[in-house]
């Protein structure tokens, strides 16, 4: 399992769940009901921690701003 890590720089959540370090932000959340919908299950989860990361400065030389 520990070998699908390595490909990322990871931090800990304060749930103590994996967090990529450089997403642009993370949710640490508790998961507070699951609804089994057919084949797949919804989770309703609270959040515990948002973690908000510096934004990029580029990628490939450059860099886009999208807004909605």
């Amino acid at each position: 399992m520990e070998h699908r890590f390595a490909a990322a720089r990871w931090q800990t959540g304060v749930t103590g769940c994996p967090q990529l370090e450089e997403a642009l932000v993370s949710f640490d959340c508790c998961i507070s009901q699951v609804v089994s919908v057919g084949t797949h299950d919804i989770l309703f989860c609270a959040i515990e921690a948002i973690h908000r990361h510096a934004p990029p400065t580029g990628w490939c030389g450059s860099i886009a701003v999208i807004t909605r």
